[in-house]
């Protein structure tokens, strides 16, 4: 019991003053190097008590303690804080738009003038609700410190804990010191100290920072406690536009991370506020919220949000959406998905050609798609046409300009639609936008192909949140 009270406490916010004394606590400074403050309960000669909040008490056993620091008085540091604080809520969204959890975002600054960068989960997942913990330590000079990670699982029927793991590493100049524990097991490791190695929440903070000033892509060397792993992930600033968000439109600018498991986007705005954030790509997405709201729409089982994937009617195939600047149209009958981004006059359709029969070769199939459009589309002009794959299957990809006629005007659109074939059926994908926006959608575009599910096992993939191996 006294083992699962460790990691419990070891998850609590950290350097944080209970409501009950802003200026005064008491601190239990474990063997590890962790601070818990609040107010000391009860205390024996081998057991010690703190209580956190009015909520909570945690005990350990004094051989788990370097020393009691009673009535501690804290600091506000007197130099400008090195990140802006923040305490920002969060509601966790699905693909289909269910709200599954809720996430709180925290920017404080300890009595050392050090930032302490955190995050705080919960969120439901098949078997059962998870709880994740992220918290980072880095300098006056944003150089980090260490990180400690937290998850621990509990089963849907009887809330019990099934899984509990805490990851913790402390960088110096001998290395980076990691300790990784479970309810079984306790493991020590110890690495050579990577240049500039960032930990995920800190690289994050400097990534948007730069953004403001700098285009070009960055790659960092980061330890996610999550993987226990060391990776290289590429940090990409995107154009500014303007986007949809809580039911106005607002300027803001994209920003892409980037590693072999996983590929992320978020948008801010011009003072650098969150306005959307992927967790898991655009299966898991974070809405920032207030406290009471993300407590109320988690127990909430129904669509809230905007659906960012649509499977068409006959569950053949799914689209992803690539940003907020997109919807989806309301599938009119089966064999089809459309999405649209009005703000840009783009489209993007996923159409199954029955009429072509799977003895067709693919070159042919697209001298049929070919024939089509030019029936269907005014003006249509044949730009080029080339071999390319498309989730590892060949396509044929028309690449053409031709007219639309919108709001009583005609509009001259760029686009291109890729002939492929699955399970014997012929699909053709079509990406289009108006010509003076087409290069401002370019990886919107590239995302959907990217993401495009083309089997029906794959429609409606199995959400796991911040534990899975991103798609």
């Amino acid at each position: 019991m006294k083992g699962t009270l460790l990691l419990l406490s070891m998850v609590l916010p950290q350097g944080e003053v209970p409501e009950t004394s802003a200026s005064q606590v008491d601190v239990i400074v474990l063997e590890n190097g962790g601070r818990i403050e609040g107010r000391i309960a009860r205390e024996t000669s081998n057991y010690i008590e703190i209580r956190i909040d009015e909520e909570t008490v945690v005990g350990f056993e004094k051989s788990r303690i370097e020393s009691v620091l009673r009535s501690a008085k804290i600091k506000e540091a007197k130099i400008p804080p090195p990140l802006p604080r923040r305490d920002q809520w969060y509601v966790l969204h699905d693909g289909e738009g269910r709200p599954v959890g809720h996430m709180h975002a925290t920017i404080t600054v300890d009595e050392l003038g050090r930032a302490r960068i955190g995050e705080e989960w919960r969120f439901r997942g098949s078997g059962g609700p998870t709880e994740v913990t992220m918290l980072e330590i880095a300098d006056r000079d944003l150089r980090p410190v260490s990180c400690f990670y937290h998850e621990r699982m509990r089963r849907a029927r009887d809330d019990m804990v099934i899984h509990e793991r805490t990851v913790r590493a402390e960088l110096s100049d001998d290395g980076l010191a990691v300790e990784k524990r479970t309810l079984k097991i306790r493991e020590r490791r110890h690495y050579e100290a990577e240049p500039k190695m960032l930990f995920p929440l800190l690289a994050l903070e400097v990534f948007r920072r730069r953004s403001r000033s700098e285009d070009a892509a960055r790659v960092h060397v980061v330890y996610d406690p999550k993987r226990e792993q060391f990776v290289r992930r590429t940090y990409t600033p995107g154009q500014r536009r303007e986007i949809s968000s809580g039911g106005k439109k607002v300027m803001a600018r994209e920003l892409l991370v980037e590693d072999a498991q996983m590929s992320n986007s978020e948008f801010v705005d011009g003072s650098m506020e969150i306005l959307r954030r992927e967790i898991n790509g655009p299966g898991l997405v974070a809405v920032p919220t207030t406290e009471d709201l993300a407590m109320r729409y988690v127990t909430s089982r129904e669509p809230i949000y905007q659906a960012t994937m649509l499977a068409e009617l006959g569950g053949r195939f799914a689209m992803w959406l690539p940003s907020p600047v997109w919807s989806f149209l309301a599938p009119g009958s089966k064999g089809s998905i459309t999405a649209h981004a009005p703000l840009y006059k783009a489209s993007a359709s996923l159409v199954l050609m029955d009429q072509i029969g799977p003895e067709v070769l693919i070159e042919s199939a697209a001298d049929d798609v070919h024939r089509w459009l030019v029936l269907a589309k005014p003006g249509f002009a044949l730009k080029s046409r080339y071999r390319a794959r498309l989730r590892d299957r060949p396509t044929v990809c028309l690449e053409a300009f031709w007219q639309e006629k919108m709001d009583g005007k005609v509009v001259d659109y760029q686009g291109v639609v890729h002939v492929f074939s699955v399970d014997g059926r012929y699909l053709a994908l079509c990406l289009a936008a108006a010509r003076s926006e087409y290069k401002k959608m370019t990886s919107d575009f590239d995302r959907i192909l990217n993401k495009v599910e083309l089997h029906p096992q794959s429609v409606r993939p199995q959400l796991q949140g911040p534990l899975a191996r991103p798609r």
